[in-house]
């Protein structure tokens, strides 16, 4: 994507999700975007500086949007397929 290092956002992800989760799904998310930055934070989540054509667009200098990212899987049949992403951006 020509225009990824404009795409910029936050978001945060459950510790729990991490050591519980199932890893072909947060692999899949994480194969979307590139993290730029990772911080354990106290309160048992991590959060992640990223771009990803997941995100709108920003200005250069202006503050990073902080996004909820939301997995729906896809299957055919009963077999699971894949797992598709969607970013909101949570207004402040």
């Amino acid at each position: 994507m020509a225009n990824l290092e404009r795409r910029k956002g936050k978001f945060r992800i459950s510790d729990d999700l991490i050591k519980q989760g199932d890893a072909s799904r947060l692999l899949s998310l994480f194969g979307n975007m590139v993290i730029v930055r990772a911080e354990y934070l106290y309160w048992g989540c991590i959060e992640y500086d990223a771009y990803s054509p997941l995100f709108r667009e920003v200005e250069s200098c202006a503050v990073i949007p902080e996004y909820t990212i939301t997995g729906h899987d896809i299957y055919a049949g009963e077999e699971y397929v894949r797992t598709e992403y969607e970013a909101k951006e949570i207004k402040g």
